[in-house]
């Protein structure tokens, strides 16, 4: 072990903010006074109703804002930041969901600002961000001991949903409920968007806004994220690190030097808000490896909180242990905890074998930038019984290639524990990830989605919780559907392409489909590309302004604004439909053979839904995940997710 001095700098208070002088309305810093020593805060002000919370100048997530939020609110926190800006003579791009209470709004001369539970006010360079907090404020859990031994509860239960059988076959008759069917086009049609003889597209389409004059959506991480200062920089090898983990207090970054980690990353001692535990390779170019075994998981959390591990490889070898792995279920909840940047692959030997699993109640977790190569299950969050939540998470850049299984499965949920600190209403967000089962998939009795998710607790605190699926590309399942769910969900701004099958089906589980809303999609699927069936009659199941090409389109109780075709009628109005992807695979719609005139008022006002695939703003004219021909793809098609962004950006 090489321990290093703690940080030159430790974390100094923020000053609270300090009315300007009598008279004066002062946006500037200097106008405000502060004790010696701690950050700039900038202020603004507010209705009596909202409490100030100042940012830090310094800080990199937060930057030189203020923020705000109702003092007696319930609203559950912002996932991310994101800034719309409006300039004279444009329309607004943005309304806050109806479940966030409406914000103050600083007018300015040249443009507004709004945030719902935040006022982003523009200093220095212009570097706006939110500065909410984005989880709980309850201390980490107490640090306990446990077996390192896998816990029960696998990923093989039979429980899996419909056998997916000959159901593309079984549909194939039937008369598709589109709203509109896809005009074809011929090769001498002079409309723009048309191929002319020498194979070139004109892809101008005068109705899309400009780009440039237009604020695109901005990722960033989650603002609890902001954690990593005051603790020591410790260094350690196969040989010693496991007597360093023990050590560790909260602020620690331990650093493992490159080489083969046989014993497994046991991990007890928990971090505190601000003041996060990490654990990294010393050298991203040549990583420290953790081998696989029959007796452990190889990354296994015991009630571990406020903790960050990444830039890890994991090589199962073929062993029966998991990857990664929170254990002791109910006993060891965790919770504030990142998985960033692990290359996990060989956990083969079974189908009940995963790469990343919760095996305890687990809430705002982060799962980000992850590949997973050839797993049993790529991802199972939650426990078979629906005892053991997984709430408020995020799931975004994954990789998932070619599991067994199925490539992520969230579990339905019974009740909600009676857990200090853990969310009453909350959303999980699974967004810019690619889940793929080209390769390797199991049939028959074992056959499974790319994605299943299960349902919230029926009544009481979850009940009303949602999934946001957004951003993904599903790819290909020959044996089942690309996506299995209930419960409450909203999926938009993805694409699915299922080459030999079926796309999404909706349908009970282990209870019902909820609130369900399906829109701005694009669906290229052989088999049924789109089935909501066996919804809760007391809420509603709609499929809107999605562009469904699939044998059939589309089966569901309520499918107005959809433009339809079947799987073969996909050339004529996308550009590259059945290329395979990383070969050409492209989705955008060719000229004006998307646009509809169907009325967006049944688009949920969702934060995300304002942008489309590429995170360019909507006019709600073009159905399909892009919002026009011109938008330029955010990332090659591949069977690779996108690269995390470095710093708050577009993806």
């Amino acid at each position: 072990m090489v321990p290093s001095a703690r940080h030159p700098s430790p974390r100094r208070a923020h000053a609270p903010c300090v009315p300007p002088p009598e008279g004066r309305q002062s946006h500037d810093p200097r106008d405000h006074p502060r004790p010696r020593g701690a950050l700039a805060p900038a202020c603004i002000a507010l209705p009596p109703s909202w409490k100030p919370r100042c940012c830090s100048t310094r800080s990199p997530l937060r930057g030189a804002t203020v923020s705000a939020e109702p003092a007696s609110s319930q609203t559950p926190p912002m996932p991310y930041c994101t800034v719309n800006r409006r300039t004279p003579g444009s329309g607004a791009l943005y309304s806050p969901p109806p479940f966030f209470p409406a914000a103050p709004s600083l007018t300015m001369p040249s443009r507004t600002l709004r945030f719902s539970g935040c006022v982003l006010v523009p200093l220095l360079a212009l570097v706006w961000a939110c500065g909410g907090d984005n989880g709980s404020a309850d201390s980490a859990a107490t640090d306990s001991a446990g077996s390192d031994s896998r816990t029960s509860g696998q990923p093989g239960d039979p429980s899996h949903g419909s056998s997916p059988g000959s159901s593309a076959h079984a549909d194939a008759s039937a008369p598709p409920t589109a709203s509109r069917a896809a005009p074809s086009r011929s090769a001498d049609d002079p409309r723009p968007g048309t191929t002319d003889p020498a194979g070139a597209t004109d892809v101008t389409d005068p109705t899309l806004p400009d780009s440039s004059a237009s604020t695109r959506w901005t990722w960033a991480p989650q603002a609890w994220e902001d954690c990593e200062e005051g603790g020591r920089i410790l260094e350690a090898g196969p040989d010693d690190y496991r007597d360093v983990l023990n050590t560790l207090e909260p602020g620690d970054t331990l650093r493992l030097r490159p080489g083969i980690y046989t014993r497994g990353l046991p991990l007890r001692r928990s971090g505190e808000p601000g003041a996060c535990i990490v654990i990294e390779s010393l050298d991203p170019e040549d990583r420290a490896t953790f081998h696989g075994s029959n007796s452990f998981n190889s990354i296994a959390i015991h009630g571990a909180s406020w903790i960050k591990v990444r830039r890890l490889i994991v090589d199962g070898r073929g062993q029966r242990g998991f990857g990664v792995a929170s254990q002791g279920l109910t006993e060891m909840p965790t919770h504030h905890v990142v998985i960033e940047d692990i290359h996990i692959f060989n956990q083969h030997e079974a189908q009940s074998v995963v790469g990343i699993s919760t095996k305890s109640p687990a809430w705002d977790w982060v799962i980000r930038g992850n590949r997973i190569e050839n797993a049993g299950t790529g991802l199972y969050l939650g426990n078979s019984d629906g005892r053991q939540p997984f709430i408020r998470g995020i799931v975004e850049f994954n990789t998932v290639l070619d599991p067994l299984g199925y490539g992520m499965q969230i579990k339905h949920q019974i009740e909600r524990p009676d857990i200090p600190g853990i969310p009453a209403r909350a959303d999980t967000h699974i967004r810019y990830n690619v889940f793929s089962k080209a390769n390797r998939a199991a049939s028959g009795g074992n056959a499974r989605p790319n994605l299943l998710l299960g349902h919230f607790p029926v009544d009481g605190p979850g009940a009303d919780d949602r999934y946001l699926v957004y951003g993904n590309l599903f790819h290909d399942n020959p044996v089942h559907h690309l996506i299995q769910a209930e419960g409450n969900l909203a999926l938009f701004n993805n694409l699915f392409v299922n080459p030999r099958g079926n796309g999404v089906h909706i349908r009970p589980h282990n209870h019902l489909p909820r609130t369900v809303d399906v829109f701005h999609n694009t669906f290229v699927t052989s088999g049924r590309a789109l089935r909501i069936a066996g919804g809760d009659p007391d809420h509603t199941q709609r499929a809107s302004h999605n562009a469904l090409f699939g044998n059939p389109p589309v089966d569901g109780p309520d499918t107005a604004g959809n433009i339809t075709g079947a799987h073969d009628d996909a050339t004529d109005a996308l550009r590259n439909p059945h290329a395979a992807p990383g070969d050409g695979l492209d989705l955008r719609p060719r000229g004006d053979l998307l646009h509809t005139d169907e009325d967006s008022s049944t688009v949920p006002d969702i934060l995300e839904a304002h942008f489309d695939f590429a995170g360019h703003p909507r006019q709600g004219t073009v159905a399909g995940a892009f919002a026009g021909p011109d938008v330029p793809l955010p990332w090659p098609l591949t069977r690779e997710a996108p690269p995390v962004p470095a710093s708050p950006t577009a993806p």
